[in-house]
C-alpha cells in the first residue's frame, strides 16, 4: 500500500478499507479515503496522536518519517458486554482480556449530562440491535 501511495505522489492520511479473503489468501482493497475516519481512533488508542502529526506537518512544516506502530489496543464502538457475549473464539476472548477497551465516543473531558445520557441510550440500543440482527455465520454452511 505504501509503495502505491508513494508512486502516485500521495502525502497525508488515508483511511484504507481492505479485507483478507481466507479462501484465496489475498487482501481485497475496497477504497482509499483521503481523510481520517471514525475508526482512526484506534491509532490514538495505540499511542499515535494523529492531530499532533498533522499540526507538526502543516503548521510547523516538520514532517516526520512514516510511522509503523506495533502497539496493540482494543478499539470498540460497542459496549464490552456485547463483545463478551458475541465473541466466541477462546483465543480472541483471552486477547480481549489483555487490553483496556477504548471507545470512540466516550471522552473523559466531555461528560455533560445530556451527552452522557445520549451515549448511554446509544450503547443500550446496541444490545437490542445485536439481539435482533446478529446471526452466527459459522452455522450458515
Amino acid at each position: 500500500m505504501q509503495r502505491f501511495l508513494q508512486a502516485i505522489g500521495y502525502v497525508g492520511f488515508s483511511n484504507i478499507d481492505m479485507k483478507y479473503d481466507s479462501r484465496t489468501g489475498r487482501y481485497v482493497l475496497f477504497e482509499i479515503n483521503p481523510r481520517l475516519g471514525r475508526s482512526s481512533f484506534f491509532c490514538r488508542a495505540a499511542g499515535i496522536n494523529m492531530m499532533k502529526l498533522l499540526t507538526e506537518d502543516v503548521v510547523y512544516s516538520r514532517r516526520g518519517k512514516c510511522i509503523y506502530n506495533e502497539t496493540t489496543a482494543l478499539w470498540s464502538n460497542v459496549p464490552r458486554g456485547i463483545l463478551t457475549r458475541y465473541v466466541t473464539s477462546p483465543a480472541l476472548r483471552e486477547e480481549m482480556k489483555q487490553y483496556k477497551a477504548l471507545h470512540t465516543l466516550w471522552c473523559g473531558g466531555d461528560l455533560a449530562p445530556a451527552r452522557v445520557y445520549r451515549l448511554a441510550r446509544y450503547y443500550a440500543a446496541q444490545y437490542k440491535n445485536f439481539a435482533h440482527y446478529y446471526f452466527d455465520k459459522s452455522k450458515e454452511k
